[in-house]
């Protein structure tokens, strides 16, 4: 793979993708930690995406793609490949002009961006993504959610551009989602990993209803309220872990008497304890031990075994 990885800068350029060396991982990502990529990539247009990802398939070149980066855990390492990101090509939201409750919405779009379009025009059923610092293909992705809902409630179909290059529409129904995860790019020893979808999210295809804007509005400000409330400022993925089912992981790391916990300049904190906060001085090894330690106190403790909603990337 050595000799074939080189030239990948050369071949980014020839697709018209500027290509960097051995870029800072930790600036993508919403907790500031890890290493550097070997390569790293911003990707503005499909065309160019395509011929990229068919090139590192023919040259087995590993890629990792991100998003606003805020579940994911790189190690100091150098990742040994290209870290993918979409650029602004890939941000966008257009309504459809046959069903005017329906939005196509790109795959590098913030959510946040989304919720406050709906609101100017009076469309309900995203006012949930408030919050969340995410992007479409990581929400899809991830199957991200909050207060009960998650984004495949409101999803009709997705485009892909899958590692041979390839651009695949697939129906919601044609795409399996479980509690934060799904079939697209699934974590090893995940549920869905044997039968995984490999490929980018490029955009969606997202269905609301008519509501009225002082409605919308009043749920997004108690959305952000109880989230103000409830969750710490700082340094973060968000949740840590998943909540297994009928059981929040922040009380049940909280029972096993962790909140407040350091390990380093990892810390979890005192305000909610399924956030693990970077003091600013915390290192991969800092939050992987501190990962490790919940999961072993927690079920010594509950008998639960917690899953992480954090992908670590080594």
């Amino acid at each position: 793979m050595a000799g074939r990885i080189r030239d990948i800068k050369t071949v980014g350029e020839r697709f018209g993708i500027r290509v960097k060396e051995f870029y800072p991982l930790a600036e993508l990502t919403t907790v500031r930690i890890g290493g550097q990529a070997r390569f790293f990539a911003l990707v503005e247009e499909e065309t160019a995406l395509r011929k990229l990802l068919k090139e590192l398939l023919k040259r087995e070149v590993r890629y990792f793609i991100i998003g606003n980066g805020s579940k994911v855990l790189f190690s100091e390492n150098i990742f040994p490949g290209l870290v993918i990101k979409l650029g602004k090509g890939f941000s966008y939201i257009a309504p459809l002009k046959e069903d005017e409750t329906s939005l196509e919405v790109g795959g590098a779009t913030p959510l946040g961006k989304i919720v406050q379009y709906c609101l100017e025009k009076g469309l309900t059923g995203t006012e949930f993504l408030f919050g969340i610092p995410g992007t479409v293909g990581g929400a899809i992705v991830n199957n991200a959610g909050a207060f009960g809902s998650s984004f495949s409630e409101i999803l009709q179909r997705v485009r892909i551009v899958t590692d041979d290059g390839e651009v695949a529409e697939k129906e919601k129904e044609k795409i399996h989602f479980g509690y934060r995860e799904s079939q697209i790019n699934p974590p090893f020893g995940s549920f869905f990993y044997r039968k995984k979808i490999n490929g980018v999210v490029t955009a969606a295809i997202i269905k609301l209803k008519k509501g009225e804007k002082n409605f919308i509005k009043k749920k997004i400000e108690d959305f952000t309220t109880y989230r103000q409330s409830t969750q710490p400022k700082g340094l973060s993925f968000g949740c840590c872990f998943k909540n297994p089912p009928g059981f929040s992981a922040g009380q049940l790391i909280d029972m096993a008497g962790l909140k407040g916990f350091r390990i380093g300049g990892a810390h979890i904190a005192k305000k909610h304890a399924n956030f693990f906060l970077n003091d600013g001085s915390a290192t991969f090894s800092d939050f992987y031990q501190l990962i490790e330690l919940v999961k072993f106190y927690v079920e010594r403790s509950s008998g639960l075994i917690l899953e992480e909603e954090v992908r670590i990337v080594y």
